[in-house]
C-alpha cells in the first residue's frame, strides 16, 4: 500500500532543513517534536533523514480536527519503518507541550494553527522545552488569507521581538529557523 498524501508542503523545505538540522542526524537519544502533522508527510522526512538512530524519537502533535486527516495520518504512519520512534499525541499544542519538562527537545518544527495568538504561544512554550543549541522551525511566515488577518508572521515577529537576544536567526523566508543560546 503506498502512503496517500492529499498535498505536498514539505518538498521545497527540505534542502534547508538539511543545512539546518543534517548534523542531528543518526543522533542517539535526539528528540524532535513536530507541532501540526497533518497527514505525516514531514513526519515521514524527519524519520527518513533525522530522527534515524534507534534511540531517537519524534513526537507528533496534533489535534487532528479533521478525521480525513487523523486516518492518512495513522495509515501513512502505520506504513513506514520508522514507528518505533514516533509518539502521537492527538491534542491541543499548549497541553501536550506542557507535559514536556524544560530542555527536552533538540529540535521543534511549529506549523499547527496559523493564528497569531496560537503561534506565539506554541513558540514560548516551544522555546522552553528547546535545549540550548536547539533548533526551533517556523512554518508559513509569509501566509496570509483575508479570513485569518492575524497571520503566524505576527506571532513569530511578536516572539522574535523578545526574544532576540536568546536566538540566533539562521534563515528567514516561508519558514523562520532559529537556535537557542
Amino acid at each position: 500500500m503506498a502512503m496517500d498524501f492529499t498535498s505536498d508542503w514539505v518538498s521545497n523545505h527540505t534542502q534547508r532543513w538539511l543545512e539546518h538540522t543534517g548534523h542531528l542526524a543518526g543522533q542517539p537519544g535526539l528528540r524532535l517534536c513536530e507541532v501540526g502533522s497533518h497527514e505525516g508527510r514531514s513526519a515521514c522526512w524527519w524519520l527518513d533523514n533525522i530522527v534515524t538512530h534507534d534511540s531517537a524519537r519524534l513526537t507528533c502533535i496534533d489535534p487532528w480536527h479533521h478525521e480525513d486527516a487523523w486516518r492518512r495520518f495513522i495509515g501513512n504512519m502505520a506504513q513506514h519503518p520508522g514507528l518505533s520512534r514516533l509518539d502521537i499525541r492527538r491534542g491541543f499544542s499548549r497541553a501536550e507541550l506542557a507535559a514536556f519538562p524544560v530542555d527536552h527537545f533538540d529540535l521543534i518544527y511549529v506549523d499547527g494553527s496559523h493564528r497569531a495568538w496560537d503561534v506565539l504561544a506554541d513558540a514560548t512554550m516551544a522555546f522552553d522545552r528547546l535545549k540550548n543549541g536547539g533548533v526551533l522551525i517556523f512554518d508559513d511566515y509569509l501566509w496570509s488569507t483575508e479570513a485569518c488577518p492575524a497571520t503566524p508572521a505576527i506571532g513569530i515577529d511578536a516572539f522574535l521581538a523578545a526574544f532576540a537576544s536568546r536566538v540566533d536567526l539562521l534563515h528567514s523566508g516561508w519558514q523562520v529557523t532559529l537556535r537557542k543560546h
